[in-house]
């Protein structure tokens, strides 16, 4: 056993060094969060090896490949105990698995397979085998960077070591366990300007008394005056405010402001240059329950469809979270109350065939949730 084991540390190394996010600090995957995961469940093997149902623990590092797919690196535990008249396994092992996800809301729906290599114990003797496996899992966005997620995995060793006459064996494993997601997308709270500019934006919105023009010549043409800049905001909320009329299909309390939830918020524009109607109504409904709820945190995700280059759409989603961030600080929200980040394309809600999944991919999320 001791031999097996130390031929697997190099190889657990050299997977997690492969999954590290600081082996692939230079890649311009930098925009896509990278996730680490912890889970634990049930372990149980087929009848003819004599073992009984027992437990299985996996540490994960998700790598993102592209929007929406991840290269897995895990360290994997399964302990199943013995039947009678059979002996108990123990077995440690690494995996490398492809992952795929959709998002709708905050459920993600993910399929993976791959394979790896385990070394098992039993009886005090070690057999090593390598394994294909694959399986289904759902998720659920407990908070901005928390995810709950549980898994369903089949998963097939091939040795005729485990039962005589065979060359493959079966297990089948669920697990539920919590995803950490971290990297360049975790939102950050927005950062007003500094005092002084912030001074004189203030005094560029500020009606100012024109001077008395100079006489003309009586062959000049008197010139045209310059177009007057357009308002940042219609209007500054304080805490007694009256809660506004909230997006259509919202939950409310009884003095009609929100309550913790997701508000979908459609796109007409492909990259659109400024808030839209729907978008300014919805801020401002917030920008008065986050005023009125001081327990409540804004998370605003900024998204768009994969029509033309990808890097071109994030920076574009990118600029749109900063006008909402601005037009949030200056209708009266405090910065540390609310955060908004430009993820482009990639985290569509639907495919893209037609029409009608595209529509459904220009969104602004906004996650009312405690902070």
């Amino acid at each position: 056993m001791k031999k097996h084991i130390v031929k697997l540390v190099p190889l657990v190394g050299s997977v997690l060094l492969v999954g590290s996010p600081l082996a692939l600090a230079e890649s311009s995957l930098l925009t896509t969060p990278y996730q680490l995961a912890v889970s634990g469940g049930i372990s149980v093997a087929e009848d003819l090896r004599g073992l009984s149902p027992g437990s299985t623990a996996r540490l994960t590092v998700g790598i993102p490949l592209r929007p929406g797919a991840y290269l897995d690196t895990s360290v994997i535990g399964i302990r199943l105990p013995a039947e009678a008249g059979a002996d108990r396994e123990t077995s440690l092992g690494t995996g490398l698995d492809l992952r795929l996800e959709r998002v709708d809301n905050r459920f993600n729906f993910l399929f993976f397979f791959g394979g790896g290599y385990l070394a098992s114990k039993r009886a005090g003797e070690t057999i090593a085998a390598p394994f294909i496996n694959m399986g289904w899992g759902v998720g659920y966005e407990v908070s901005r960077s928390v995810t709950l997620r549980g898994e369903l995995r089949g998963l097939a060793r091939f040795s005729g070591d485990y039962v005589a006459n065979r060359g493959t064996t079966y297990e089948g494993m669920s697990s539920v366990g919590l995803v950490y997601s971290f990297g360049q997308t975790a939102p950050t709270a927005y950062s007003p300007p500094p005092p002084a500019a912030a001074s004189a934006s203030a005094l560029e919105q500020m009606p100012q008394v024109p001077e008395p023009p100079e006489p003309l010549p009586e062959s000049a043409t008197a010139p045209v005056p310059p177009a007057q800049p357009a308002r940042v905001v219609s209007r500054v909320f304080t805490p007694t405010d009256s809660c506004l009329s909230p997006p259509a299909g919202t939950k409310v309390d009884a003095d009609g402001c929100l309550l913790a939830q997701r508000i979908v918020v459609p796109q007409a524009s492909h990259a659109p240059a400024d808030l839209e109607p729907p978008t300014e109504a919805a801020l401002a409904a917030v920008a008065v329950t986050l005023l009125r709820n001081p327990t409540l945190f804004a998370t605003i995700r900024v998204h768009t469809d994969s029509v033309g280059d990808s890097e071109e759409n994030r920076q574009s989603t990118t600029a749109l979270a900063d006008i909402i961030s601005q037009h949030l600080f200056l209708s009266g929200v405090p910065a540390e109350r609310f955060s908004a980040v430009g993820l482009g394309e990639e985290r569509p809600r639907a495919s893209e065939d037609d029409d009608a999944g595209v529509a459904m991919n220009r969104r602004i999320d906004i996650d009312l949730s405690a902070p």
